[in-house]
């Protein structure tokens, strides 16, 4: 059987959802979103891996680019995106969520990748069980 990147990380959010570790942080989505623009490197080091209790008004749903998981977005800047994955199976819960809706949730801290084509940062985080 192959199993490729995004396999794994459907595996890893999986676990991580189901078998979730203590909240390290709690904070505003726009303070998340204020401490990785200050400083990126300080920023990825102290989340990495941490348990997060999000709260912020959601800016759109949907399904991750070219995978199975499905996204809450906030984003509390022009130029910064927070990015949530669920399980597929929380499709259903998650379609009443909508844009502008104040929401309050525990992710795991997975990193930023570089910038995208469009020069904005996403920060991405796995949902756990709550």
């Amino acid at each position: 059987m192959h199993c490729t990147l995004d396999h794994f990380f459907t595996l890893y959010a999986l676990l991580n959802y189901y078998y979730p570790s203590n909240v390290a942080y709690t904070m505003k989505a726009s303070e998340l979103a204020y401490e990785c623009q200050i400083d990126s490197e300080a920023a990825d080091t102290k989340f990495r891996n941490k348990i997060i209790k999000l709260n912020g008004n959601v800016r759109g749903t949907g399904q991750y680019p070219g995978s199975n998981r499905i996204c809450v977005f906030f984003q509390p800047e022009e130029a910064i995106s927070i990015l949530v994955t669920f399980p597929e199976e929380k499709w259903s819960k998650l379609r009443k969520i909508k844009e502008g809706d104040f929401i309050e949730l525990q992710a795991r801290y997975r990193g930023m990748p570089r910038p995208d084509k469009e020069n904005i940062l996403i920060i991405q985080l796995d949902a756990i069980n709550e």
